[in-house]
């Protein structure tokens, strides 16, 4: 998108060049934390046990830090990514909307634009309607983890036959918004 879009609509850089270089620089700052959340070894066992909650970090495994071995710093490390990774999405979609919308070349209308660029037009309004959904409860689950607020964490549960304080979250809460971004996931993928 940022080699092709410039090229379609007769411009010669992105809107915001320094978005741009933002986005990029804060993705590979969440790929590198995410690579490091998944070799960093447990600090109670010094085990290595990668996060343990899957990609879709249901909670409450996710959300206990002892529910599973690898769900302690690790864990913590991959939704600290997959924050970054988020917003790093968000900013290059508010470039990509910005460049096509805003510095087409005199007399390209939508209309004329090639379907490549229409594909990365439609995907970027997916990515910046849901991806702030993710990010979001991506950042309640962090607060259950390392603040003690229960969003996600039911009251009277327990984990590995340690009580969790919760004062009664939903579980559920966390499905409704994962999919609410991973259905439209699909069509940006």
């Amino acid at each position: 998108g940022n080699f092709l879009i410039p090229l379609h609509v007769g411009t010669h850089d992105m809107a915001f060049p320094v978005l741009n270089a933002a986005s990029f620089w804060v993705f590979l700052l969440g790929g590198l934390i995410a690579v490091t959340g998944l070799v960093i070894p447990d600090p109670g066992s010094g085990a290595f046990n990668p996060a343990a909650a899957g990609w879709t970090m249901y909670a409450p495994l996710s959300a206990v830090p002892w529910s599973a071995p690898g769900n302690t710093t690790g864990m913590t490390f991959v939704l600290s990514a997959a924050i970054l990774v988020g917003f790093s999405s968000i900013m290059g979609a508010v470039n990509y909307l910005t460049t096509i919308l805003t510095m087409r070349a005199p007399g390209l209308t939508m209309w004329r634009l090639p379907l490549t660029t229409w594909a990365q037009f439609i995907t970027a309004i997916l990515q910046l309607l849901a991806t702030p959904v993710l990010a979001g409860a991506l950042i309640m689950l962090m607060c259950d983890r390392m603040l003690g607020t229960s969003f996600f964490l039911p009251g009277g549960l327990d984990v590995s036959g340690k009580a969790v304080e919760a004062s009664g979250g939903s579980v559920l809460l966390w499905q409704h918004i994962f999919w609410f971004y991973s259905h439209p996931a699909v069509y940006i993928l």
